[in-house]
This record gives structure tokens, C-alpha cells and sequence, in this order.
């Protein structure tokens, strides 16, 4: 809701100000010269290898800012990157707009499952690889190593949860996909 938002950019807002005040620096990056989604992935890439993960942060951010058509995959890299830093619930946040404002987007469907595991939500988990599975974009030829992957992660964590008729029907249908 409007409060986790708030209070999830004022958690990043803090990080942002504090590597600020630590390197004044970091302000300084030429975002024009990010004018496009390939130049944005280069660029930030290059910071994650150096370690300059708020740089980075803050280019996803401005390009996501700049509503180009493609921002949803920055927001995505964006995720990515957090769920790198193990601030899963950043992570989630971005995955969770992406599978709203672009269901088809199946990338994001599994990732935000894995972010819900990893943050100890199992029913969240499974309920959001359930409603990728019922995508119709799911069956697409291109996506059938992700339908598989989705019928495994809902078999694995149904055992885990000992829902063990819901694991042994994910993993049948996992094995009749292969």
C-alpha cells in the first residue's frame, strides 16, 4: 500500500543520502549519456563491478523516472541488482509493479516468487508462480523452460510446506512439460 512505499523510499532515500555524504562524488554522473536501455545495462554493470552500487541505483532510477517505454526492464535490472545486495523487499517492490503493470513480463513472475522465499513468504511465493502459470503467455513455445522452472519451484516449496498432493501434482505436470 501508499504507507510500505513511503516507507520503503524513505529506507532508500536514507541509503542514497548516507553514500552521498560518504563520497559527495557520487552525485556526479552523466545520466544523459544513459539514452538508452543498452547504454543504462553498460553502464550500471560497470558500477556493480566496482562496487558503486548507489551509482548504480540511482541511473535505474532516472532512466525508470524518464517513463521511456522500456523502463519496466530497468526496473527489473533495478530488482535484480537489489536482490544482489540482499535487500529483498526493494526487490520485491520492483517486481511487484512489473507483474502489475506487465503481466506477460514472465521474468518477473519468477523472480518475485524467489524474493518472497528468500524473505521467509512461502504462501506469497507460491501464489505468485500459481498466477504466472495462468498466464496464457506461459505456454508459449519460447516459455517452456520457464512454465517448467515455475512447476518445480510450486513442487519444491508445496514439500517444504508438506502440501505434499499440491508437490507431487506441480511435479507431474513438470515432468509431463519435459
Amino acid at each position: 500500500g501508499a504507507n510500505s512505499d513511503h516507507g520503503r523510499l524513505a529506507v532508500e532515500s536514507d541509503l542514497i543520502l548516507k553514500s552521498i555524504k560518504e563520497n559527495p562524488a557520487s552525485l556526479f554522473i552523466n545520466s544523459s549519456a544513459v539514452n538508452s536501455l543498452s547504454n543504462l545495462v553498460a553502464a550500471c554493470e560497470t558500477y556493480t563491478k566496482n562496487g558503486q552500487f548507489e551509482k548504480a541505483i540511482l541511473l535505474y532510477r532516472h532512466y525508470i523516472n524518464s517513463k521511456a517505454s522500456d523502463a519496466f526492464l530497468a526496473k527489473y535490472n533495478l530488482g535484480a541488482l537489489y536482490s544482489t545486495l540482499n535487500e529483498h523487499h526493494f526487490s520485491a517492490a520492483c517486481y511487484e509493479e512489473i507483474t502489475k503493470s506487465y503481466p506477460g513480463f514472465i521474468p518477473a513472475h519468477m523472480n518475485l516468487g524467489t524474493v518472497y522465499e528468500r524473505l521467509g513468504r512461502n504462501k506469497d511465493a507460491l501464489a505468485a508462480w500459481e498466477k504466472a502459470l495462468a498466464l496464457p503467455q506461459v505456454d508459449a513455445p519460447e516459455n517452456k523452460e520457464e512454465k517448467i522452472k515455475f512447476l518445480n519451484n510450486l513442487g519444491r516449496l508445496n514439500e517444504i510446506d508438506r502440501s505434499y498432493e499440491k508437490a507431487e501434482h506441480f511435479l507431474y505436470e513438470s515432468l509431463k512439460e519435459d
